[in-house]
């Protein structure tokens, strides 16, 4: 997300007021929502300690690395 909102942040002159993406929780809240997911039982499976761990984490949900 920062890559991607760095020019229009430039552009716009002006911080934006969220960002839904890994590893922010309102991304979760969309997902579990439309899925109807429970998060107790859900696992975050991903190979980004960054990203992918951290949204988990962020999210209480379990979480499990994949070495690529």
């Amino acid at each position: 997300a920062g890559s991607t909102a760095a020019p229009l942040i430039t552009v716009l002159n002006r911080k934006p007021d969220g960002i839904l993406g890994k590893p922010n929780k309102p991304m979760m809240e969309c997902i579990a929502q439309k899925f109807k997911l429970d998060l107790r039982r859900t696992c975050m499976v991903g190979d980004r300690l960054e990203t992918d761990i951290q949204f988990g984490i962020n999210n209480g949900v379990i979480t499990l690395l994949a070495l690529t």
